[in-house]
């Protein structure tokens, strides 16, 4: 039963994986509040090494991997995600392997460490996983030794004076000849109740945050759990679909709000959509929908890419041709807008244009665009209206 139980852990945390990564980049979709994002980036930043030297050993192909292992997930249940992270720690002197740390911080003011603890990666097996369950807490799971006989450890943190402190820990030891000791809080427990303790953990299992381990799903492809073997130390693979590297955190933390603008769009009077967003202040408009919107007009423009050159093309009086997607206003809410890294050329010289990505496209504010192109810019504010008139000039008016 032991044995099909753990078995069963393996599946479930697993068969999860999915949802991890579909809950990831739910949750990333809107980025942190400004402040919070700028001390968890220099968090980051004063751990970069720790976290970009974070390997984990295969002894059987005697490969190391690495991958994402960074994560923004709100765990202490109020307003403000938790900064978690796994970063190398000091390097076991018999075993050449690093005491891996966990991390979990938060902000309330400044940034403040909730949690550093060791996975004690002592031996040649060692596999983690960091979840949270249905009724809200937060759980580290590690499975490590030197051989068959492996320990089996969940520990469950609680939040208590501003610290993720030890609240519970259950565990399988092996003494040797096959035998295990079970505990609970380092009480000796039977392995029925064992049984049921793991059991009542991993079946409230909600999001698996951090896991350096993706396991065969099953043997002979039969989906029935039972017939589950133990993991070979070659399914270890990498996590970078679980949870983010380090370039990949900097990129989100450093995203800006974009809100799809409430305000109708009036082009030469005539009523338009236009995909549009507010970020900081200010509306940004997709350039390729200006570009269809004002094609065939006096202030109709081109729009190229320079795959070589990294670099954004346009061509002004020139004709525009449709690539699709074009004026189609976003209906899923707030999305995370990027500094635009490419080039902006405007009738081949450079141009400083204030511009971000959002979801794979360009969106430049609408004053540095109709101040390139010289067209009139309006703004009704108790009418809540964008004017666009392209039969006058760009007199610098704010728009917004």
């Amino acid at each position: 039963m032991i044995n099909k139980l753990l078995g069963l852990i393996l599946v479930i945390l697993l068969s999860l994986s999915w949802l991890h990564t579909s809950w990831v980049y739910a949750a990333l979709q809107e980025p942190l509040n400004q402040d919070v994002a700028n001390a968890y980036i220099k968090v980051l930043k004063d751990n970069q090494t720790q976290i970009k030297d974070y390997t984990w050993h295969d002894p059987e192909s005697g490969e190391r991997f690495s991958g994402g292992q960074i994560t923004v997930a709100n765990i202490c249940g109020d307003s403000t995600p938790e900064l978690i992270y796994i970063r190398s720690g000091e390097t076991d002197q018999y075993f050449g392997q690093s005491r891996d740390q966990l991390c979990v911080w938060s902000y309330d003011g400044s940034s403040q460490l909730l949690l550093s603890t060791d996975f004690v990666a002592i031996g040649a097996v060692h596999f983690y996983g960091v979840f949270t369950t249905s009724d809200g807490a937060f759980y580290t799971y590690e499975k490590e030794g030197q051989s068959v006989d492996l320990t089996h450890r969940f520990t469950k943190h609680t939040l208590q004076s501003g610290k993720l402190l030890v609240n519970e820990i259950v565990e399988r030891k092996p003494y040797g000849n096959g035998n295990y000791q079970y505990a609970y809080n380092g009480s000796s427990i039977s392995k029925s109740k064992y049984e049921e303790m793991i059991w009542n953990i991993i079946s409230k299992t909600d999001v698996i945050l951090l896991q350096n381990y993706i396991y065969n799903k099953y043997t002979n492809n039969s989906p029935n759990w039972e017939n589950q073997v133990e993991p070979r130390w070659g399914d270890v693979l990498p996590i970078k679909d679980v949870a983010m590297t380090y370039d990949e955190a900097i990129t989100y933390l450093s995203s800006l709000k974009a809100t799809p603008i409430s305000s109708t769009i009036l082009m030469d009077g005539k009523k338009t959509a236009l995909d549009a967003y507010e970020i900081k202040g200010n509306n940004y408009f997709k350039l390729r929908d200006l570009a269809s919107a004002l094609n065939g007009g006096k202030k109709q423009f081109s729009v190229g890419w320079d795959n070589i050159s990294n670099a954004i093309s346009v061509i002004i009086g020139k004709h525009y041709t449709a690539v699709g997607g074009e004026m189609k206003r976003n209906e899923q809410g707030n999305e995370r807008a990027l500094p635009t890294t490419s080039k902006i050329m405007i009738n081949g010289k450079n141009a400083t244009l204030t511009a971000y990505n959002i979801k794979d496209n360009n969106y430049f504010k609408l004053r540095d665009i109709a101040a390139a192109l010289n067209f009139g810019v309006t703004w009704d504010g108790a009418q809540n209206t964008i004017g666009i008139d392209t039969n006058k000039g760009y007199t610098g008016a704010v728009e917004k």
